[in-house]
């Protein structure tokens, strides 16, 4: 289980390697390649299609798709794996969709999570308009709204940098945030500015040779008050980027943080 002491950054077994701080940047963030896939209140649709399997190439063939949005509008598009009363938003990379977080969705579900993938505004199927730390907000409202007693946020780069700025403003509190290789800053959306309002456990995790986003990690992680868990997981030796660091179809990149990202589910939104 993870320390309660949040002062204290509690080394892996694996070697974990603690980095220097460093500056924050906007950068163009791209989609991790793959064979997972491609490179306010809120409502869903009540009786969503039997299975996105056609909008994902077969990538999801037990999910449900369902679209909901911000003050009851249905303008994102989501797919729901699995029917668990804790629930996990997973959000998506830059010029990528839901179908990239599949694997870990399916896998997810299994382990007795409600999980919702969804199309970022712009991406997939959502229509552009809004702005990504809404849709965060609006993929958490529907899970509540379908049953989930507590949510979980994950998000991988673009993703991560979403759900880090979206986190502090959502009420009731989510159980906690795991940020993938997000970038401080990207498209104006301020993750390092919000997480100084961060009141929730937070795990930030990414690779040691993923320039830029190692430093990042870092700073986000020295901006986040100590009054809540936090802890800071860099990789050794390790170059890969976001979904890459929890799709089980990643090996040994996922190996190195899957330990750390299913050691903090069990401490802070267990199934």
């Amino acid at each position: 289980m993870f320390a309660v002491r949040t002062s204290i950054r509690r080394v892996m077994p694996l070697a974990v390697l603690l980095l220097l701080l460093s500056g924050c940047g906007e950068r163009n963030i791209g989609a991790a390649p793959g064979p997972s896939g491609t490179a306010g209140a809120a409502t869903g649709s009540p009786s969503p299609a039997p299975s996105d399997a056609a909008g994902c190439q077969g990538a999801a063939p037990h999910g449900q798709r369902v679209t909901f949005g911000p003050e009851g509008a249905a303008n994102l598009v989501g797919v729901v794996f699995g029917t668990g009363r804790t629930g996990m938003v997973l959000a998506h990379q830059s010029r990528a969709d839901r179908c990239q977080w599949s694997a870990y969705a399916e896998e997810s579900a299994k382990a007795g999570y409600r999980v919702l993938t969804f199309d970022f505004p712009g991406d997939g199927d959502s229509p552009a308009g809004l702005g990504n730390d809404a849709a965060v907000a609006a993929a958490v409202a529907y899970l509540r709204g379908q049953g989930a007693q507590a949510v979980v946020l994950i998000g991988a780069s673009m993703g991560g940098n979403a759900v880090l700025a979206a986190a502090p403003r959502i009420t009731p509190p989510v159980a906690g945030v795991i940020s993938l290789s997000a970038p401080a800053v990207f498209q104006g959306l301020d993750a390092g500015a919000a997480v100084k309002n961060l009141a929730v456990p937070v795990l930030y995790a990414v690779c040691e040779k993923d320039t830029g986003f190692a430093e990042d990690a870092a700073a986000l992680y020295a901006a986040t008050p100590a009054t809540h868990p936090r802890r800071l997981v860099v990789a050794p030796g390790c170059g890969s980027h976001g979904v890459q660091l929890a799709d089980p179809a990643y090996q040994p990149e996922a190996g190195l943080v899957r330990p750390a990202i299913t050691e903090f589910l069990a401490a802070y939104a267990p199934a």
